[in-house]
């Protein structure tokens, strides 16, 4: 059986785990598959919801980058994203455009942000506005290209 490379964002842990989804991450992390830079005490602290560092800790995995995360089977890096449902992606995703399919059909591009914000982006002079969120022009001009405005 080929290992499959994690290529596109997915959901890891759906939202209506709720307060849970650190805890069901620390599971997930127990259970083997991910080599992780977390200590003991870390994941000691996100497997009890009650904890009075709960979600102090869970804010540092998600937002600090202190951390590093690997699929063991594959030897590829990944990263975490909450918006919601818990997001697994591959390494290097974060703060880049990616193409998703709304609800109506259509296809909506946006940038990842590390700061909690996701503003759609269906124009090219929508994506002007952003133009400074971008981390280098070659990701802007990805996104340029998405949008139908490459050369």
């Amino acid at each position: 059986m080929e290992k499959q490379i994690l290529t596109e964002p997915e959901i890891l842990l759906s939202d209506a785990r709720g307060i849970y989804i650190p805890r069901d991450f620390a599971e997930i992390l127990e259970g083997g598959k991910i080599e992780h830079t977390l200590s003991e005490e870390d994941l000691e602290i996100l497997m009890d919801p009650e904890h009075d560092e709960y979600w102090t800790v869970w804010d540092e995995v998600l937002y600090s980058g202190r951390y590093s995360f690997k699929i063991i089977e594959t030897d590829q890096e990944i990263e975490f994203y909450q918006e919601g449902d818990l997001w697994v992606l591959p390494a290097g995703f974060y703060n880049k455009v990616y193409r998703f399919e709304s609800l109506e059909g259509g296809i909506e591009l946006f940038p990842f942000f590390g700061d909690d914000r996701i503003d759609f982006v269906e124009s090219l002079e929508e994506l002007e506005l952003y133009r400074d969120d971008f981390y280098s022009d070659d990701e802007y001009l990805q996104a340029v290209e998405y949008l139908g405005g490459g050369e």
